[in-house]
């Protein structure tokens, strides 16, 4: 099966656990410790390693979440500044995603979860080319002010 690329706005919530486990034939690839924002420039190159060149891992690997470890259940969603870079890919084929879900169906007010994405597409890498940054719930998932133009407005 493909690997996956996940690229979109993201965070997780600040009193979250890493509790999220990895199921067996799962792995996931951060480009940026927790608590820290991918840069526009090292988003877009890593995403076009991985997509347009097909060349894994597309970056420096910060973190490689394997089979039976646990991590924080990451959100993501649309980000309308990346154009067609946002949303979820195969590696290796950006117009190959017919049954892929649209990150555009996703806010960071309902935003899909990194969990929800290992059971829908088992037995995968997931490469997580956005933030790992932290967020309190009253506050809400915001977008990342590294994003670009239109990077906190919350769509």
């Amino acid at each position: 099966m493909p690997d996956l690329v996940v690229s979109g706005h993201s965070g997780r919530y600040s009193d979250q656990q890493p509790g999220l486990r990895v199921p067996a034939g799962s792995k996931i690839v951060f480009f940026v410790p927790d608590e820290e924002a991918l840069t526009p420039n090292d988003r877009k190159r890593i995403f076009d390693e991985l997509v347009n060149k097909g060349s894994t891992p597309g970056g420096q690997v910060m973190e490689e979440i394997l089979p039976d470890e646990s991590t924080y259940n990451y959100a993501c969603w649309h980000a309308r500044e990346f154009q067609g870079d946002s949303g979820m890919f195969f590696a290796g084929n950006e117009d190959q995603r017919d049954d892929l879900d649209d990150l555009g169906r996703y806010t960071n007010k309902q935003p899909l979860w990194l969990s929800e994405i290992l059971h829908r597409y088992p037995n995968r890498v997931i490469y997580w080319v956005g933030d790992r940054l932290s967020h309190s719930r009253k506050e809400g998932l915001k977008n990342s002010t590294e994003a670009g133009p239109g990077g906190a407005d919350g769509q």
